[in-house]
């Protein structure tokens, strides 16, 4: 049953008898004047009206699913403005504000989420990779390092890298800071 509320208006779900009637108001009043389109739907407020009409039954709007072109728009135009749906929404033709934020919130933002944390973990075993290649001892003051390798024999600091047969000028130079 309608839910009563204080201001008069429902907030149920729009029948297919309130469509054909909020048509038929569009029809008669033109899309702008949505306080006499209001007068033959008791319970529904012109607000209401003109959200059901721009959101879901407008014939300009486009219901087929989301292009791959449309959703690269979307992530392209959210990154340049945010969450100004209605202001992406006019960077592609037949859908509205509501219809690109939801595209957004259901399945865009995930991926681009998704993306980010595939970058993360790639970097993560880029670090992890280096790490097993070049061990750091980490906290330790240089002094201490140079110590510690002395101790054990290692004392060279310093690397010459080259391909055998070149000369010195070809020769790359890896200072190594312990």
């Amino acid at each position: 049953g309608d839910v009563g509320r204080a201001d008069g208006c429902k907030k149920t779900p729009w029948t297919q008898e309130e469509d054909e009637a909020l048509r038929r108001g569009v029809r008669e009043h033109g899309p702008k004047s949505w306080d006499a389109i209001a007068l033959a739907l008791p319970g529904r407020a012109s607000k209401s009206c003109r959200l059901r009409w721009c959101q879901h039954l407008s014939p300009e709007l486009d219901s087929r699913p989301f292009t791959p072109e449309e959703d690269e728009e979307i992530i392209r135009r959210q990154h340049e403005f945010g969450n100004k749906w209605a202001t992406i929404a006019r960077y592609l033709t037949g859908r509205s504000d509501n219809a690109v934020k939801n595209r957004w919130n259901s399945t865009l933002r995930k991926q681009q989420l998704g993306a980010h944390d595939t970058e993360a973990a790639a970097d993560d075993q880029a670090v992890r990779v280096c790490l097993q290649l070049f061990p750091m001892t980490a906290g330790v003051l240089e002094e201490e390092a140079e110590a510690a390798a002395a101790a054990e024999g290692d004392v060279a600091t310093d690397l010459t890298l080259g391909l055998p047969g070149l000369g010195e000028a070809s020769a790359v130079d890896l200072s190594l800071s312990l």
